[in-house]
């Protein structure tokens, strides 16, 4: 029971990969999960107090979490003093903050992974607890649905039906080991075939079994045929599609339309405005994307207050400080049917929104996302800032806050060499406005690049690495492949970046008058471009895609001198990079430089996952261990001729039990070499090894005391080693390796095996 409920808790462990970047995660969870079965048998073995046995648990895993995240505050490396308390509630905080601001999969911060360790570590012991220590292991079954609720809760599209799967075959290999421990307290069904002496019975609890899968397969079915259910737990849309009427934000991703929506050029009017600004409005932005998993970019998942209500102001613009030019402007938009999303297309920075219904704002970003509305049909009134810097203030913009600075530069591991190479070769060196500034240059005019949708990619995949490649390769895209690529290599280069997608001003309509401009704007216009933050500016828009779609970039992309050209194919970071910064530049491959060497191996290598996992190869042989040192301590106390008989006959039952063959109490020794004998077809060394045996311990059981020492305790293991060995090559390979890796006797010893009933005869 103690391995299938620490199984059954790692296999539903597994449904939370979607959720998080990579499997370190996995690692801990491993080690938690380990550490409270451990930790469950070996106290069991000396006391049945449950409380006694969970207080142990708890103090075990307290020790694991301290040694794998706070171990530089811990005493002595191992217990959790003041200091390590504290730094595990400000880990707690980085965690919970982290899954706030991202969308799943979320990057694996230390904070992400503890929250995952300490939350699998509860439900782990809630699952021993009750199916080991109250022995109800169909109840167990609500803490692993607990956990399989998370990813069918937070992922949009519900969860794939092979986590439903995992989740269900270790229910079910939870009751199935219930019933076979129920059975064995009974006693071992023996049979008379070749299995001869003891071999177990494992058709018990059929019925259970049978009952627990019927339940499983209701749950996939019957979501699935009734109209009434949209989703059922194992991710399976039903025959209706809902109301669609809930609370609960959907969270589109515009930049995977992009492609088919340039791809239509038919001219559909999506939204016209009116605008202030007559001459040159900037675009209309939709959303901002800042997570990058390798593949495409996504906006943040973030918890936004329902009191962010647009028509009562947003907040204002991050990193704007007073001293950078802005002009207040206004907008009248009205959008047609023909757009209908969560996310309201506006100027950036918006400062207000008049319109009616439901619409909240996120202070990162300030997108602006419809609680329960949607955008088609809509019309209202932006007031915006229309924000001007100069270049010279770009050039001179001061150290980027560190926690925005590891936000924002983060990617995800594997980097392709050729993006990297690029990245320095094109940047070179400088501040990071003048990198910019080269990178947009050379997408725009420089790099020889064209715009085309008839490019890589295919339309969900454009902003991935493989895609990126092939871009740089062929240097012919659209919108996203510019947008993208910049914005890796910028992030690549330690400066903040993210993607923005909207909409391009469109076409005006008629001459201005009243100091107003009118603008229409259809799918032709959609566009996506990088924004890239600067300390006491904000996020700037930058504009690589070729002026054949995007037209002018913007003014203060455009610095009063020409930058210097890139030295050389190595760029030096910034010095307004923070070490911290996602994935530092001179951590990745450079151009014409050798390895690191040991120095930096050493120093690259993530200790604490390296010491998680040598526990964890520890941990895989403390059975056998066990075992060998039971058969050691049996050997050690033997004095006399009689006590070496009957320790060499407790050592080959054990050693048979832990191959599965197992006689009772009930058969004399006699009629247990019969079986062996006959069961398991022993050659002819063995029966001799096995005949000596069973004379040693008849003479020492029933003879009359004599001064003869009888043989050696290393001749009668010889012999035990002989017999056991003969058995062990006449069972299954998978029998000799379960008996290896988890012997029944590292648990429990000879005199519980002598409490094994024959029930043979009974069921004769």
């Amino acid at each position: 029971m103690p391995a299938a409920a620490a199984a059954a808790s790692l296999a539903v462990a597994l449904v939370l990969h979607p959720l998080v970047q990579g499997w370190a995660w996995y690692v801990a969870v491993i080690a938690m999960v380990a550490t409270i079965a451990g930790t469950g048998v070996l106290t069991r073995r000396f006391t049945r107090n449950p409380l006694v046995v969970l207080c142990a648990q708890c103090l075990a895993c307290v020790v694991v979490l301290t040694v794998l995240f706070v171990r530089d505050d811990a005493v002595f490396g191992l217990l959790p003093g003041p200091g390590a308390v504290r730094a595990l509630v400000a880990l707690t905080a980085q965690g919970g903050a982290v899954t706030a601001r991202q969308s799943a999969p979320v990057d694996a911060t230390q904070g992400v992974l503890l929250l995952i360790a300490a939350g699998m570590g509860l439900v782990a012991l809630s699952v021993d607890v009750v199916a080991v220590a109250w022995r109800r292991p169909a109840v167990a079954g609500l803490a692993l649905l607990t956990v399989y609720c998370v990813p069918v809760a937070v992922l949009g599209g519900g969860t794939s039906w092979v986590w439903f799967a995992v989740t269900a075959l270790a229910y079910l290999a939870l009751l199935a080991a219930e019933g076979q421990d129920r059975i064995r307290s009974w006693g071992r069904v023996l049979t008379g075939d070749r299995a001869g002496a003891a071999r177990v019975d494992l058709t018990s609890a059929t019925g259970a079994r049978q009952a627990a899968l019927a339940s499983v397969l209701l749950a996939v079915l019957v979501p699935a045929l009734v109209p009434a259910f949209t989703t059922g737990l194992s991710g399976v849309g039903g025959w209706g599609k809902g109301s669609g009427n809930g609370t609960q934000i959907k969270v589109l991703n515009p930049i995977l339309d992009i492609r088919k929506d340039l791809g239509q050029q038919s001219g559909t009017v999506v939204l016209t405005y009116s605008t202030t600004m007559v001459d040159n409005p900037p675009p209309l932005r939709v959303v901002a994307d800042d997570v990058f998993n390798g593949t495409t970019w996504a906006p943040t998942v973030a918890k936004i207050p329902t009191g962010n209500r647009v028509q009562d102001g947003l907040a204002p613009p991050p990193g704007l400080s007073p001293g950078v030019p802005r002009t207040p402007e206004r907008t009248t938009i009205q959008i047609g049917p023909q757009l209908s999303q969560t996310y309201l297309p506006l100027p950036y920075p918006a400062t207000k929104v008049d319109i009616d219904g439901d619409w909240i704002y996120n202070s990162s970003t300030l997108d602006v996302l419809g609680e329960k509305d949607r955008t088609d049909g809509q019309s209202y009134v932006v007031d915006h800032l229309d924000v001007h810097p100069t270049a010279d203030q770009l050039a001179r913009s001061g150290p980027v806050p560190q926690e925005l600075q590891r936000e924002y530069t983060r990617l995800p591991a594997g980097v392709p060499k050729l993006i990297v190479d690029t990245a320095r070769r094109v940047a070179g060196q400088g501040s990071p406005y003048d990198q910019s500034v080269r990178l947009q240059q050379y997408f725009r005019n420089a790099g020889g690049f064209t715009y085309s949708t008839q490019a890589p990619g295919n339309g969900s995949d454009d902003a991935s690495f493989k895609v990126i490649e092939e871009f740089l390769t062929q240097k012919r895209g659209y919108c996203v492949h510019f947008a993208s690529t910049m914005a890796v290599m910028a992030r690549l280069l330690g400066i903040p970046a993210r993607v923005a997608v909207g909409f391009l001003p469109g076409s005006p309509q008629g001459d201005p008058s009243g100091g107003r401009s009118t603008w229409q704007v259809t799918f032709k216009n959609a566009h996506a471009w990088p924004e890239l933050y600067f300390a006491g500016i904000g996020w700037v828009r930058f504009e690589p895609t070729p002026a054949t779609q995007s037209g002018e970039p913007p003014s203060w992309t455009i610095p009063s001198t020409r930058p210097t050209p890139a030295p050389s194919a190595s760029v030096s970071r910034s010095r307004r990079s923070s070490p911290q910064a996602g994935r530092p530049t001179d951590a990745l491959p450079k151009g014409g430089r050798h390895s690191p060497g040991l120095l930096g191996v050493l120093e690259a290598t993530p200790w604490r996952l390296v010491l998680a996992g040598a526990v964890l190869a520890g941990l895989a042989f403390v059975p056998h261990g066990l075992a060998v040192a039971r058969r050691a301590w049996r050997w050690r106390s033997v004095l006399t001729r009689s006590d070496r008989a009957e320790a060499a006959w407790d050592d080959l039952r054990s050693r048979c039990a832990d191959l599965a063959v197992i006689w009772p109490a009930s058969h004399t020794p006699r009629a247990a070499r019969e079986d062996l004998v006959a069961g398991y077809e022993l050659p002819g060394p063995a029966r001799d090894a096995l005949g000596r045996l069973l004379a040693d311990l008849e003479t020492a059981r029933y003879a009359p005391p004599t001064e003869d020492p009888g043989r050696s305790a290393q001749e009668l293991r010889s012999d035990v080693r002989s017999v056991s060995g003969a058995v062990a090559a006449a069972v299954p390979k998978q029998v000799r390796r379960r008996a290896w890796w988890l012997p029944v006797t590292a648990w429990q010893g000879v005199e519980t095996l002598d409490q094994v009933h024959d029930v043979r005869d009974r069921i004769r």
